[in-house]
């Protein structure tokens, strides 16, 4: 199928530019894409008809594995940059081993965390694995107010969240568990 006509492109480089994009559309004509992987197939095939893409590639604040008192992964990193990084091992190795069995290749080197989470598709492996390690999603929305949700409440059920029109989803943080504890995931 061919999707219907897109009227605007938006490619911002920063959180602000990217909500202002979204706050000039009424609600669901315009979407924030990740990295695409679902929100293009429900366009083609016409389940959402956005006016409005808003790219957050260019945005290098939504990127990135930090930590600090715990664990803090950018809404825009990759499943393959999860999947090999290391660090996550122990504590936090299930998000390591889901990240690494995400579809093929090629959507591990396109998707990311955040679309996923946000997407929050009943077969996808992150969100469950976001929610059995009790993250908590950071969202921020166009008046500069913050919010951070836990997973388990952001999670609602199958293509339903609780982020707001008005809201994008900056971070997902996930605490420092007690030491010498350990995760890990595996796909039936």
């Amino acid at each position: 199928m061919f999707p219907a006509h897109i009227e605007e492109y938006v490619r911002p480089v920063t959180v602000a530019e990217a909500l202002a994009a979204n706050a000039r559309y009424e609600e669901g004509e315009a979407m924030f894409i990740a990295g695409g992987q679902s929100l293009m197939q429900a366009i083609k095939s016409r389940m959402a008809r956005p006016r409005c893409l808003i790219d957050l590639q260019a945005i290098p604040t939504l990127k990135g594995i930090a930590f600090d008192a715990g664990l803090r992964i950018g809404a825009m990193t990759r499943y393959v940059e999860i999947a090999g990084d290391v660090r996550l091992d122990g504590a936090f190795a299930a998000l390591r081993d889901a990240a690494g069995h995400v579809g093929d290749r090629q959507v591990r080197n396109r998707g990311t965390i955040g679309g996923s989470c946000c997407w929050n598709y009943v077969a996808s492996c992150t969100p469950a694995v976001v929610l059995g390690l009790d993250g908590v999603m950071e969202l921020t929305d166009a008046s500069g107010a913050r919010r951070s949700v836990p997973a388990g409440e952001f999670l609602i059920g199958p293509l339903e969240t609780a982020r707001r029109s008005d809201e994008m989803l900056e971070a997902v943080r996930i605490e420092r568990p007690a030491e010498r504890a350990g995760s890990v995931y595996r796909k039936w």
